[in-house]
C-alpha cells in the first residue's frame, strides 16, 4: 500500500470518526424538536414534549440529568412514564430548569435514590408543577428564586430530606399534594411572601414538621387552611411572619407542637389539634396574636403555651382532656372568652408564677392584669372565676428574713386563713398554696399594737438591720348604726432607735374576706413627713358606715415608712347593728332642748352622749343620751308647776288696772255729764 492511500484511508477513518462522534453529539446537544420523547435530552424549543417511554438518567459531562430546560414556555408530560436511576450512584436531578418563564411539568413518575432531588428549578416565573409521583429521592421538588409558583395534587413518598421545599420567591401556592414518610420536613417554604397551603396531607415526617414556613422577616401574607398532618414533630411551624392565617387544619400526633408560631399579626382559626406532648398551640415571640374557636384535645402538656409575647387574644377554644389548658410565660394578654373551664398558669420569669389548681371560666379585657405577677407580689382580681385554689412561687426574694410569712392583702396569713407555704421562706424562690383570690406577698413578721400591749410593727420586704419600732394605738372593738358615723382617734408612736420618715397610713373595711366600697373611710392626716425617736402622732380616723347591712366588720389599717422601710397592719372590729332608736332617741333630745330654752343647761349632756356613741359605747352613750331627755322632761315639768303656783303674773295685773282706769274713765264721764245736766236746769228754773 503506498502513502497516498495509507493516508486517504487514515482521512476516512477520521471523517467516519467525525461523523459517528456528531451524530451522537446532535443527540445531546443540537435543537430539540417538541412532540413526543423517547430519550433524555436538552428542552431548549418551547412546545410541548410528551415522553413515551420510561427513561433512566445517565451521567455525562454535560448535564449527568435527564432533561435540561434550557427555554421559556416549556410543558414536560411524561403521560406516566418513569424516570429511573439504575446505575448511577450520584446522578443529577432528572429535571432541571434554570432562568426559564412558564415551565410546566405534569405526570412524571421519578425515582432517583436518597442522595439526588427528583425535580429542581431555579431563577423561574410561573412554574407548574401537577400530578407526578416522587418516590425515594433525598428531596421531591426543590424550587429557588422562583415566582409564581404551582405545586399541586403531587404524591410524594419516602424521601430521606423534604418532601418540597420551596426557597425565596414569591405568590407560591401548594395544593392537594400527600406527602408520606419524608424524612425531615413534609413542605418547608422558607423565605417567601404571599403564600397558600390548602387541601394537603402530610404524614409520618420523622424527624421534622409536616409544613414549614420561615425566614426571617419573611412569611408575609401566609395561608395555611384546610391541611390534615399526622405524626410529626410539630403539625405546623410559621416562624418570623407577618400577617399569618392558619384556619381549619386537622392536626394528629404531634410529638413536641401542634402549632408553632412566631411573628406579627397572626390569626389561628377553627384548627382541631389532637393528641400531642409539649403543647397544642404554641406561640412565642409575637404580637397581636388572635386564637380562637380551636379545638385543642388530649395533649399531654399544655393545650396553649404563649411565651415572649404581646397582644394575644384568646376566645372561645375547647381545650380538654390536658392537665393544662393554657400556659403564658412572660406574655401579655389582652382580650379573653374562655369557652368553659380551664385550667391555666401565669409565669413571669423574673418575679414569679400562679397555677390554678382548680379550673376558671369567665372573660375580660386584660388577663395579664387580672392576674398580675410583680416583685414579691401576686395580685388575682377579686372576682369569682378566679377564686379558686392555686399555687404561687415568687422569686429572687431576700434570704435574710426574721420570722417572714405570707401576707394576704397586707394582712397576714397562715393556714387558718388558707396560705399553706410548701417551702421554707427564706429560700429565695420560695412556694406557697392558696385558697382565693386576693394580693399576696412574704414579708417579716408584723406585731400588732392595741391599747395596753407592748408589741410593735414589722418590716416589710427586707430584712431590717436598725432598730425600728412603729406602734399603732387603736381603740377597743367599736359599734356604729346602720348608715352611721364612726370618728376614731389613732395614735403612732416611735419606740424604736431611728427617726421614722415618710410614714403613709392609709385604710379598708372588709367583710368575710371581702373589702366594702360601702363603707368609706378617711384620716383627717394620711401621711406624716418624720416621726423623731420617742414622739407620737394623733390622727383622726372617719368611718362612713353607708350599709343596712348589720354584722361584725373589720376596719384595717396600714401604716408604712419609706425610710427605713417599714410596715405596721393592726384591725378594729366593728359591729354594725340596729340603729333607729338610738337616732330617734338624739333626734328627741335635740328637737327638746331646742324648742324649749329651759333645757339649754342639758346640751352638754347630750353632747356627751353622742360622742360616746360615735366612739362606738353604746351602753354609756344610750344612758346618757336617756340622762339627757329626762333632764329636759325634769326642766319643762318645773315650769309649769311654777305657772299654777303663780298665776298672777305681771301681765295679768296691767291688765287689770286697765281695766280699772277704763271704767274709772267711764264713770267719770258719766258723773260729769250728770252734773252738767242738773246745772243747767238749774239756771233755766
Amino acid at each position: 500500500m503506498t502513502f497516498r492511500n495509507i493516508f486517504l484511508l487514515f482521512l476516512v477513518l477520521i471523517g467516519v470518526f467525525v461523523v459517528v462522534f456528531s451524530f451522537d453529539t446532535l443527540s445531546l446537544v443540537s435543537a430539540s424538536v417538541p412532540g413526543n420523547v423517547s430519550f433524555c435530552q436538552e428542552l431548549n424549543i418551547s412546545g410541548v414534549y410528551t415522553m413515551n417511554k420510561s427513561l433512566t438518567v445517565f451521567d455525562d459531562e454535560i448535564s449527568g440529568s435527564c432533561f435540561l430546560v434550557s427555554a421559556s414556555n416549556v410543558e414536560l408530560n411524561c403521560k406516566g412514564f418513569s424516570i429511573y436511576n439504575t446505575t448511577n450512584a450520584n446522578p443529577q436531578p432528572a429535571i432541571i430548569g434554570d432562568e426559564i418563564t412558564n415551565l410546566t411539568v405534569r405526570n412524571c413518575n421519578i425515582t432517583l435514590g436518597s442522595s439526588t432531588t427528583a425535580l429542581q428549578i431555579s431563577s423561574d416565573n410561573n412554574t407548574l408543577i401537577t400530578n407526578n409521583t416522587f418516590s425515594s429521592n433525598s428531596n421531591g421538588v426543590v424550587i429557588t428564586s422562583s415566582n409564581n409558583v404551582t405545586i399541586s395534587n403531587n404524591v410524594f413518598f419516602n424521601h430521606t430530606f423534604n418532601g418540597i421545599s420551596v426557597i425565596d420567591g414569591s405568590n407560591i401556592t401548594i395544593l392537594g399534594n400527600i406527602i408520606i414518610g419524608s424524612l425531615f420536613n413534609g413542605v418547608s417554604v422558607d423565605t417567601c411572601n404571599n403564600i397558600i397551603i390548602s387541601h394537603n396531607t402530610v404524614k409520618n415526617t420523622t424527624f421534622g414538621d409536616a409544613i414549614v414556613v420561615g425566614g426571617n422577616d419573611y412569611g408575609i401574607n401566609t395561608t395555611i387552611y384546610d391541611n390534615t398532618v399526622v405524626s410529626q414533630r410539630m403539625g405546623i411551624l410559621v416562624s418570623s411572619a407577618n400577617n399569618a392565617y392558619l384556619a381549619n387544619n386537622f392536626i394528629n400526633n404531634s410529638f413536641l407542637r401542634g402549632v408553632f408560631l412566631t411573628g406579627n399579626n397572626m390569626t389561628v382559626f377553627n384548627n382541631f389539634i389532637y393528641n400531642g406532648t409539649e403543647a397544642g398551640i404554641y406561640v412565642e415571640k409575637s404580637v397581636n396574636t388572635t386564637i380562637s374557636n380551636n379545638s385543642i384535645i388530649n395533649i399531654s402538656g399544655s393545650g396553649l403555651h404563649l411565651r415572649w409575647s404581646n397582644y394575644t387574644y384568646i376566645f372561645d377554644n375547647n381545650i380538654s382532656f390536658s392537665p393544662l389548658s393554657i400556659n403564658v410565660t412572660d406574655s401579655l394578654v389582652a382580650d379573653y372568652r374562655f369557652l368553659g373551664e380551664v385550667i391555666a398558669r401565669f409565669i413571669n420569669s423574673k418575679y414569679g408564677s400562679v397555677r390554678f389548681l382548680q379550673t376558671i371560666n369567665g372573660s375580660g379585657t386584660n388577663l395579664s392584669n387580672d392576674v398580675k405577677i410583680e416583685s414579691n407580689k401576686i395580685t388575682i382580681i377579686s372576682d369569682l372565676r378566679f377564686n379558686r385554689t392555686a399555687n404561687i412561687s415568687l422569686y429572687n426574694l431576700a434570704t435574710n428574713f426574721d420570722n417572714p410569712l405570707i401576707f394576704k392583702n397586707d394582712i397576714a396569713c397562715g393556714t387558718a386563713q388558707g396560705c399553706f407555704n410548701s417551702t421554707s421562706l427564706n429560700v429565695g424562690n420560695v412556694s406557697f398554696n392558696i385558697t382565693g383570690y386576693g394580693s399576696y406577698r412574704v414579708s417579716v413578721v408584723s406585731l400588732l399594737t392595741l391599747p395596753g400591749s407592748s408589741g410593735g410593727g414589722s418590716g416589710g420586704g427586707s430584712l431590717i438591720i436598725r432598730p425600728v419600732l412603729l406602734k399603732l394605738l387603736l381603740p377597743d372593738p367599736v359599734s356604729s348604726a346602720k348608715n352611721g358615723r364612726l370618728v376614731l382617734p389613732i395614735r403612732l408612736e416611735n419606740k424604736g432607735s431611728v427617726a421614722l420618715n415618710g410614714i403613709v397610713v392609709k385604710a379598708a373595711v372588709a367583710k368575710n374576706g371581702a373589702l366594702r366600697k360601702d363603707l368609706v373611710t378617711s384620716f383627717d392626716t394620711s401621711s406624716i413627713d418624720i416621726l423623731p425617736i420617742g414622739k407620737s402622732q394623733n390622727i383622726t380616723l372617719t368611718v362612713d358606715v353607708n350599709t343596712e347591712e348589720e354584722g361584725v366588720y373589720e376596719i384595717l389599717l396600714n401604716a408604712s415608712v419609706r425610710d427605713p422601710f417599714y410596715q405596721d397592719f393592726a384591725k378594729i372590729f366593728l359591729t354594725v347593728g340596729q340603729g333607729t332608736q338610738t337616732q330617734a332617741k338624739v333626734l328627741l333630745a335635740a328637737q327638746l332642748i331646742a324648742n324649749n330654752h329651759e333645757c339649754l343647761e342639758i346640751k352638754e349632756t347630750l353632747d356627751e352622749a353622742q360622742q360616746l356613741l360615735s366612739d362606738g359605747k353604746e351602753q354609756q352613750g344610750q344612758a346618757k343620751l336617756d340622762e339627757a331627755i329626762q333632764g329636759c322632761k325634769n326642766s319643762i315639768s318645773q315650769k309649769v308647776s311654777s305657772q299654777r303656783r303663780n298665776s298672777f303674773t305681771p301681765s295679768t295685773f296691767f291688765i287689770w288696772v286697765g281695766v280699772a282706769i277704763l271704767g274709772a274713765f267711764v264713770v267719770g264721764i258719766g258723773f260729769y255729764s250728770y252734773q252738767r245736766w242738773r246745772f243747767q236746769k238749774a239756771i233755766e228754773s
